[in-house]
This record gives C-alpha cells, sequence and structure tokens, in this order.
C-alpha cells in the first residue's frame, strides 16, 4: 500500500462511486471499495474519509455505522441514505457520523459536500465541526463552500453564540489557505487606544510605551485570513482607516514611511444590525457596502432545533473527553426535553448546559427529569409568542403550511406596525436581524417598507464624499446626513 492518503467507499451505487473515484483521482488518494465491510482494512489510521451507503428501512444500519466508526476511529464518515426520515437521521448521528445526505441528489452535490469534512493525514477531527442536517445547516454549508475558494469579503452576521466564528474558521480551512494563518481580532474587548496599534501595528518609539516594533494583525495575517470579530463595535475613525485598507490593500503602521500591502481574506463578522448602524450614523455606510460583498446569516439555535439531539450527542461526547470523566448514559424525553427550549443563548447557552450536565451527572444517567431539574419549566417556551419566537423542533421555513401561517401572521404585524420593523421586532422579541432575514425568505419586503432606508450603492455613493446626481426639477432625491463622531457622509433616499 503507498504512502497515499486513503478514501474508503462502502456499499455505493453508481453514480456516487464513480464520482468519488473520479474526485480521489484528481487528489492523487487511495480509493477502496471493500467487499467485506472496514474490519479488514490495515491501514485505519491512512484514511481520511469514508463515505458509506446505508438502507434507511433496515435496522442493521445503525449497526454497521457503529463497527466502522470503532474502526476507522477518528475518520469522518459521512452517510448516503435514500428517503431517510428525521428520526433515523437522528438515530444514525448518534453512531459518531459527520453528516448524512438524503438521496437522490447530484452525485456531484453529494461528492462537494461529502468533501467538506475531509481530514487532513495527521489531523485530528475538531471538537466544534460544524454539525447539523437540517435545512438552513444545509443551506448555510451550501454558502459557505460557494465563497470559500474566493477573495472575496465575507460578512458573517447572527446572534451571540450562534457560531460566526466557527464559521470563519470553516471557510478558512476549506478555502484552500488552511495552510496559511488564521488571525482572530476581537473588535469589542480591544480598548481603542490599542486597536489601532494592533491592527496596523507600530514602529519604535511611535507614542509612549511603544519601546520595539509590533508588526501588527494585518501583517501577521499575511496571505491567510484576518477574522474581524464584532466589527460593529468599531470606533468611526478607524472605521475610515479600514475602508482605506479594504479598498486599496495598502496601509502604514503608526509611525512609519512604509507603505505595505495587506494580502489577507477579510471574513467580518456582527451580532449589530450594521444597516440600522448606518442609518444612525454609528457605522459608515461605505464600509457597510465594502464588507457586504458576500452575507451569511448564521442562523440562530431555535431555527433548527432537529439538530439539537446530534449537538448534544457530539457535546457530551466531547466535555466527557475533556473532563476525563465517564459519559452519562441518555434515556428517554432527554433530546426531546432539551429541543423544547427556544437556546436565546443559542449553541453556547447549549453546551454550557451540557457542561453542567456532565458534571452533576457523569457515569449517571441524563433524561428529561434532569433537565427539567436544571433549566426549570419556566424557560419552556411559552405558548401564543407566534411564529417568529417559537419554531418547534422539526418545524423548517420550507414546510409549506407552517411558512404560509407565519407569513400572515407577520404581514399582518408588519401591516399594524406601519412598517415599521423595530417595532415589530420589539413585539416578538427577536432582533431586527432575525426579522429581516424572516421578511426577506418569506418575500415581504414590501410591506416592510421602512426595513431599510439604505439601498444597493450607485455609482456615485462608491465615493463617499461625491453628492448624488440632481433630479431634473433639481431636486436629488436623497438627504446627507453628517455623523458628528467622525465627520463622514451618509446619503439616505427620501421617501
Amino acid at each position: 500500500m503507498s504512502d497515499a492518503p486513503s478514501v474508503i467507499l462502502l456499499d455505493l451505487e453508481q453514480p456516487y462511486r464513480g464520482s468519488f473515484e473520479n474526485w480521489a483521482l484528481q487528489r492523487s488518494f487511495e480509493c477502496f471499495a471493500p467487499e467485506g465491510g472496514v474490519s479488514g482494512f490495515a491501514h485505519p489510521s491512512e484514511c481520511v474519509l469514508c463515505v458509506v451507503g446505508i438502507d434507511a428501512t433496515c435496522d442493521s444500519g445503525a449497526e454497521k455505522l457503529r463497527t466502522v466508526r470503532r474502526t476507522l476511529r477518528v475518520c469522518p464518515i459521512v452517510v448516503l441514505a435514500e428517503g431517510i426520515g428525521t428520526d433515523e437521521v437522528v438515530s444514525v448521528m448518534r453512531a459518531g457520523v459527520a453528516d448524512v445526505i438524503g438521496l437522490p441528489a447530484s452525485a456531484e452535490d453529494v461528492t462537494a459536500r461529502a468533501s467538506l469534512h475531509l481530514l487532513k493525514p495527521g489531523e485530528e477531527p475538531s471538537d466544534d465541526a460544524l454539525i447539523g442536517h437540517g435545512h438552513v445547516m444545509q443551506q448555510l454549508r451550501r454558502d459557505m463552500a460557494s465563497v470559500a475558494p474566493m477573495r472575496s469579503t465575507v460578512l458573517l452576521t447572527g446572534e451571540t453564540g450562534v457560531g460566526k466564528g466557527l464559521v470563519a474558521r470553516e471557510i478558512h480551512r476549506i478555502s484552500g489557505r488552511q495552510d496559511r494563518p488564521f488571525v482572530h481580532v476581537d473588535c469589542a474587548s480591544l480598548a481603542p487606544t490599542v486597536i489601532e496599534s494592533e491592527l496596523f501595528g507600530h514602529e519604535r518609539g511611535s507614542f509612549t510605551g511603544a519601546v520595539g516594533r509590533n508588526p501588527g494583525r494585518f501583517s501577521l495575517a499575511g496571505d491567510g485570513t484576518l477574522f474581524l470579530d464584532e466589527i460593529g463595535d468599531l470606533e468611526p475613525r478607524l472605521q475610515a482607516k479600514l475602508l482605506r485598507v479594504l479598498q486599496d490593500r495598502q496601509y502604514e503602521r503608526l509611525g512609519g514611511r512604509e507603505t505595505l500591502s495587506m494580502n489577507a481574506r477579510v471574513i467580518a463578522a456582527t451580532n449589530r444590525d450594521l444597516r440600522s448602524a448606518v442609518e444612525e450614523g454609528a457605522f459608515r455606510a461605505d464600509l457597510f457596502f465594502r464588507l457586504d460583498v458576500f452575507h451569511i446569516e448564521v442562523p440562530p439555535l431555535r431555527e433548527h432545533l432537529g439538530d439539537i439531539p446530534a449537538l448534544a450527542r457530539a457535546g457530551i461526547e466531547v466535555l466527557s473527553e475533556r473532563l476525563q470523566v465517564a459519559p452519562p448514559s441518555i434515556e428517554g424525553g432527554f433530546y426531546e426535553c432539551l429541543s423544547a427550549h427556544l437556546w436565546p443563548g443559542n449553541v453556547r447557552e447549549l453546551y454550557n448546559v451540557l457542561e453542567r450536565l456532565v458534571i452533576q451527572h457523569h457515569g449517571g444517567v441524563l433524561d428529561e427529569a434532569t433537565v427539567d431539574q436544571l433549566l426549570g419549566a419556566s424557560s419552556r417556551p411559552a405558548p401564543g409568542n407566534g411564529f417568529l419566537a417559537q419554531p418547534a423542533a422539526g418545524r423548517e421555513l420550507e414546510a409549506n403550511r407552517d411558512e404560509e401561517d407565519g407569513r400572515e401572521e407577520l404581514a399582518a404585524a408588519l401591516d399594524a406596525a406601519g412598517g415599521n420593523v423595530a417595532r415589530v421586532a420589539r413585539r416578538f422579541g427577536v432582533p431586527r436581524s432575525t426579522l429581516r432575514y424572516r421578511i426577506h425568505k418569506l418575500g415581504l419586503e414590501a410591506r416592510g417598507s421602512n426595513a431599510s432606508t439604505i439601498v444597493s450603492p450607485p455609482a456615485w455613493m462608491r465615493s463617499p464624499e461625491s453628492p448624488p446626481p440632481a433630479s431634473e426639477n433639481g431636486a436629488s432625491g436623497w438627504t446627507s446626513k453628517t455623523c458628528r463622531r467622525c465627520g463622514s457622509n451618509t446619503f439616505a433616499e427620501d421617501r
């Protein structure tokens, strides 16, 4: 056997088997399709991906997957199954697989999705790998796979705790830059007095206390990825300087005269509604449009509650190993009880709860009573909060009946509020970014007429100091607003 990484294909039918064989050949991988399963595979440590076809109607599928998991240990396992339902997917995910792909589907799409889980030789799988098989997570993976090979700037939005940092790292991992630096800058945690020095760097003696040269994060990122977390908290003066770097790909260190090049790919993230911040003059419109080249909304956990069993299973396994305790066993009602909560803190809150449960019940049993004892019935979703705030487990946007009910409810709320998105968001108790996402998905932009007074930038807006063109009667139709803090101009269309 050669030293090339191995890909194992078990019980795959054409054209999927042929597609994976061609994919492996292009990457110089060894491809094996053992007739007797993986028990006789002599080099499990060299396997970087295993793709298994199962019959979802047969009870032996889960046992076959457990056998594969025991043999291959750390190798990612991707399952292909025709006509598999939600309950069967949950059962399969409990066997320790990385992903479940429902068939029929395009062989090329299946191969591309499975390749996202490829394990680099010698690499251990990440504890924080993206987990989820629902519609919203599939769309998230498709968006990531589309933009990852490009150099384009990516803007990640979503509530606190949804995993925006994890998405940024995953884009970096599958981008072709995975062997280059990934530099994380938390714009909210760095003091305004030091963030400029941290980003741009400084020369020795450029300010009091600068006893040596600091290369800066732009320089440290090199040809890799620069992740600007909580970009919405960046002060206005630095917004202008960052805009220049994104436009010209050039900058100078503090106290320096040499113009340096910035070659890193930029991914920015925020839990703020940047469009509203632009309207309020707190965020530059031109910087927003520079960042919003490819926008990915990371969904809150309440929009894919069906993924909670897989998330919980993986979380308990990882936490038990990290805490070096025996994992608790799971009994009836545990996953259903977890799925009955809305998790306002999203995946971060879920993992905090799981860690507490592992600490309290390691080696014991986790069931519905242990969840209720910890969280209390008061944290269950209250009835009557509506479609926006209370999607049930397994209830997703593509379900036509529920989607139509939610569309009518949201349309009525927008009409009652005169299209005021902020007022409707307060009524339902959800962030405006989530509400805008719902408005877009349900095709209600016309109802939310006040959803945004900022539109896609025309040519004159790309230069922030240039006024808009006047109409025939001399009126431009746009109102200029000057930010009191940074002095920048933004323009809003007259209504």
